[in-house]
């Protein structure tokens, strides 16, 4: 099924990315932290190249951004708005598990006068299918 998009098999695949957590510092501070939970919808389209399954996606999602100051009141967090797009590749070891790789950019909506909220994010895990 070359070029073609197995919806089930996607879908079971980006199960686990859904939801997503991060804290990276602030404007080079470590100990301020800014907080970001990610509930993202993508679309994956993979190519079958023998055991390589490279792949590319694109959706959106919704940011829960919050600063945690380390010296003062936290503010309140906020709702933002944005695209990710990337890529990687699965390696099948077998029938049922695979070794997966993902470079993900997330370009969320940066109101004035407060931190962006964009980034890259790079992932490697083991990916079990059922």
């Amino acid at each position: 099924m070359d070029g073609t998009l197995d919806c089930g098999e996607a879908l079971a695949g980006e199960r686990a990315r859904l939801l997503a957590f991060a804290s990276p510092g602030v404007a080079g501070r470590t100990e301020d932290h800014f907080r970001q939970v990610k509930l993202l919808f993508s679309g994956v389209y993979n190519w079958e190249k023998g055991p390589w399954r490279p792949f590319a996606t694109f959706g959106a999602g919704v940011y829960f951004v919050r600063l945690h100051l380390d010296d003062a009141t936290d503010p309140p967090g906020e709702t933002r708005g944005g695209l990710n797009f990337g890529g990687g590749a699965e390696f099948l070891l077998n029938i049922q598990s695979a070794i997966k790789t993902e470079l993900r950019w997330d370009v969320v909506s940066h109101p004035t006068g407060l931190p962006d909220a964009t980034g890259l994010t790079f992932t490697v895990g083991y990916k079990r299918y059922f």
